[in-house]
C-alpha cells in the first residue's frame, strides 16, 4: 500500500469514526437533559480509561460510542501485524475471537486490498467474530458499513472497496464465556476448513478471564489446528499473552522476535475535533476527550504463533 493510498485509507476512516459517532450520540442522548448526557459520558469515558491499566471496560452503549478512541490504533495494530507475518491466500478464514469493534477484520481487508492489488487471485475470506458485547459488535459493525461508503468515494481505495466486499463476515454473540467452550464441534465457526487458517485475540485477555480464555484458545487450537495465531494485550499486562498461550507445542509454533512497523502514522483530525468540541458542549473538561485520536499503539505488547516444520530453517517461514 503506497503513501497516498494510506492517507485515503486513514481519511476514511476518520470521516466513518466522525459520521457514526455523531449518529450514535444524537440516538443515545435525545431526550436526555445536558447534565444527565455529561454524568453518562464521563461514567463512560472511566469505564473505557480501565484499559490503560488493562482491564475490562462495563462494555455498554456508551463505552462503544467512546471506543473510538481506540479503534484506529487497533486496526492498525492489526493490519501491521498480518504484514509482518502473513499473505492473504486464495482461501482464507478467520476466527477473531473477543473481537470488540472488529478490529481483525479492518485489519484483513486492508491486508486483502495489497494483495488484490498485486494481482494475487482472493476467491474467499470468511471471518467468523465471535464476542460477549452486543453494544461493541454493532458499533464495529456500523463503522464497518459506513467505511465502505467512505471508499466507495475515492478512487485510491478501488481494492479496499472491492477487498470489502470479497469478505464474507459472520458475527457469533455468546452470553458467557462458557457457551464458548462448551459449543458443539460441529458448530459451523467451530469446524476445521480445507484452507489457510488464522487465530486472532487482540486485547482479548485480562487478569480475570485468562483462565476460561486459556481452556478456550487451548480448545479451538486442537479442533482448527490454525496456521497463524495473533495475540495482543497492553503492555502492563504482557504476561498474560505469554501465560494464557503457554499450551502451545513451539515445535508446532513458533514466538518470532518481530519488530512490528506501524502502517499509520499521526492523529485523526475529524473525530478529534467532535470529542474536543463535545468536551466543551458538555462541560466536563475530561482529559480523554481534549486528548487526540491516534493510529499509534504507544501500550501494545504483542505475540504471534506460526506454524511450519521447522523453526529453524528460514526457508520455511511463511512470508
Amino acid at each position: 500500500m503506497d503513501e497516498q493510498t494510506k492517507q485515503s485509507v486513514m481519511k476514511a476512516l476518520d470521516n466513518a469514526l466522525t459520521t457514526v459517532a455523531i449518529r450514535e450520540y444524537n440516538r443515545l442522548s435525545y431526550r436526555l437533559l445536558r447534565e444527565q448526557v455529561a454524568d453518562i459520558t464521563k461514567n463512560a469515558l472511566n469505564s473505557l480509561g480501565k484499559l490503560q491499566s488493562g482491564n475490562i471496560p462495563d462494555y455498554g452503549d456508551w463505552v462503544a460510542l467512546f471506543y473510538h478512541w481506540y479503534q484506529p490504533s487497533q486496526i492498525n495494530l492489526a493490519y501491521s501485524m498480518i504484514k509482518s507475518t502473513a499473505i492473504v491466500s486464495d482461501r482464507l478464514r478467520v476466527l477473531d475471537y473477543g473481537c470488540g469493534a472488529l478490529a481483525m477484520q479492518f485489519g484483513v481487508a486492508l491486508a486483502t486490498a495489497d494483495a488484490l492489488e498485486e494481482m494475487q487471485s482472493i476467491s474467499e475470506i470468511r471471518i467468523d467474530s465471535l464476542d460477549t458485547s452486543q453494544a461493541m459488535v454493532e458499533m464495529g459493525q456500523k463503522i464497518w458499513e459506513q467505511f465502505k461508503i467512505e471508499a466507495s468515494k475515492d478512487s485510491n481505495l478501488r481494492y479496499v472497496s472491492l477487498a470489502c466486499e470479497i469478505i464474507n463476515p459472520q458475527i457469533i454473540l455468546l452470553t458467557n464465556l462458557p457457551s464458548m467452550i462448551g459449543v458443539n464441534s460441529n458448530t459451523a465457526w467451530a469446524t476445521a476448513w480445507q484452507s489457510e487458517c488464522w487465530l486472532g485475540a487482540l486485547h482479548a485477555v485480562y487478569d480475570d478471564n485468562r483462565d476460561n480464555v486459556q481452556r478456550w484458545l487451548n480448545s479451538i487450537v486442537d479442533r482448527l489446528n490454525p496456521d497463524i495465531c495473533f495475540a495482543t494485550t497492553h503492555s502492563s499486562k504482557d504476561y498474560l499473552i505469554r501465560e494464557v498461550w503457554d499450551f502451545i507445542d513451539y515445535a508446532e509454533y513458533y514466538l518470532p522476535e518481530l519488530t512490528i512497523e506501524s502502517q499509520f502514522r499521526g492523529m485523526l483530525p475529524e473525530i478529534t475535533q467532535w470529542r474536543i468540541n463535545l468536551n466543551t458542549a458538555l462541560q466536563i473538561n475530561h482529559h480523554y476527550l481534549n486528548r487526540p485520536v491516534t493510529w499509534e499503539w504507544p501500550e501494545a505488547a504483542f505475540m504471534i504463533h506460526t506454524k511450519y516444520s521447522e523453526p529453524t530453517d528460514a526457508d520455511d517461514l511463511p512470508w
